[in-house]
Formats: structure tokens, C-alpha cells, sequence
């Protein structure tokens, strides 16, 4: 039987995108590749969120890597902007050497590019590690293998990830907070190892806010568990 394989890696190599994300702490971009290629370079739509966009855009624009840059749309928070740069500066670009196919939109944060990629065969997967080890730090987060007449539009949707991390910005600040430490101190374990009184005195919060906080979270993330789930 047949099967391709869909991989989520996490890698950290030379790149703008690397760089600005450890720069700017509170920042991250989503990268979305598009296909106006020129023989050298290769042009990405991303949307980069974070607290000071000034600076971050000028950032982009200075940066070295980067040869054209373009915004589409700035508000407070979020910025789209257009980025030409080098193909071999990428390592989306690398991957595709081998087969690789993206499934989701790349995410950059602390350091890090996250990605989904589809692959013909598990040799391909074990190449791109063998031959990248030595100019990139990939780290393989999960595999699945999938049978080639399973395949469908969903497969390009199944790693979840991007789900998440979009999720997790529907969340307020208060919200990841509360939701990070209850799962840090065992409230949703069976039987819970704290209760929401004891969650509200280490934050300092009335103990109805902190119940309201997690009631809230949960309902915005429990929708997207519940789709993922159903790809599966």
C-alpha cells in the first residue's frame, strides 16, 4: 500500500524571520508563500503580529535578506506585508528540494519556524534530515503516514497546528493566562489537583473573574479540538 507522509518540524536556521522573532520577543509571523518567483528570489505574504509595529516593519525593510518589501495593510497589533527575498535563505525552500509540499501557512515565533509539510515517501522525509542537519536545527515534532487513496483536500488541514495557534490569539492576554496555569496546576485532571479558589489567590484574582477567564477560553478552543479531532 502506498502511503505519503505528513510531517510537522520546527526548525531554526539564518533568517530574517528567525531573527526578528528573537529580537522582538512579543512577535510572530505567519508566512504564507505565494508563487511570484524571479530566478534568484521568491516573494512571501505574511502577517506579522506584535506590539510595536514601527519598528518591526522597519526592521523587515532594513534587514539584509530581504530585497522588496511591501505593506499591504497596518493596524495596531497586526501588519500584512509582502517580502521578496533569497530562495536559499528559506528554509521552506530548502525542504522543497525534496519533495516537500506545505499544508499549512509557516509560523515564526521565539526563535523557531513551525511547519507542516507533505512528502511522497518517508525516504524523502529521511533525506531532507540526513542532507539539512548541517545548516539547519530541524526538529521533527510529529509523522503520520497516510495511504494515498485516503488523500483528499482535508490532508492539507490535518497537522492542526495553524488551527491552534489561531485559536490561541482569539484568546485575551487574561484568558492564556488563567487557561496556562490551570492546566500547569492540574485542574482539569481527574480528580483535580487545585480548585479555582486556589488558582485565584496565586494570581491574585477574585475567584468568579478566574472562573469566568477559563469558562471563556474554553469555549473558543473547544470548537477548534472538536474539528481537529474530526480529521482524524
Amino acid at each position: 500500500m502506498q502511503e505519503v507522509v505528513l510531517v510537522e518540524v520546527q526548525a531554526a536556521h539564518q533568517c530574517w524571520c528567525i531573527e526578528l522573532s528573537e529580537k522582538f520577543k512579543d512577535s510572530s509571523l505567519t508566512g504564507i508563500p505565494t508563487h511570484a518567483e524571479r530566478p534568484n528570489s521568491i516573494s512571501h505574504i505574511f502577517i506579522v503580529r506584535t506590539p510595536d509595529i514601527p519598528r518591526v516593519i522597519e526592521f523587515i525593510k532594513k534587514h539584509p535578506m530581504t530585497t522588496i518589501v511591501k505593506v499591504l495593510k497596518k493596524s495596531e497589533g497586526t501588519a500584512i506585508v509582502v517580502v521578496e527575498q533569497p530562495k536559499n535563505s528559506l528554509f521552506v525552500t530548502a525542504a522543497t528540494n525534496f519533495g516537500a509540499v506545505m499544508t499549512e501557512p509557516s509560523y515564526t515565533h521565539n526563535g523557531t519556524d513551525t511547519l507542516s509539510l507533505l512528502f511522497r515517501d518517508e525516504k524523502n522525509v529521511k533525506a531532507m534530515f540526513s542532507e539539512l542537519v548541517e545548516d539547519y536545527d530541524v526538529k521533527l515534532l510529529s509523522k503520520r503516514l497516510i495511504p494515498v487513496e485516503e488523500l483528499s483536500l482535508e490532508t492539507y488541514q490535518t497537522s492542526g497546528f495553524f488551527k491552534f495557534q489561531t485559536a490561541s490569539r482569539l484568546l485575551s492576554q487574561r484568558q492564556r493566562e488563567v487557561f496556562s496555569l490551570a492546566c500547569q496546576r492540574g485542574y482539569f485532571e481527574i480528580p483535580k489537583k487545585v480548585s479555582i479558589e486556589e488558582l485565584s489567590r496565586e494570581m491574585g484574582l477574585d475567584a468568579r473573574t478566574v472562573a469566568d477567564h477559563l469558562r471563556r477560553a474554553q469555549s473558543k478552543l473547544s470548537p477548534v479540538i472538536s474539528d481537529i479531532l474530526r480529521l482524524f
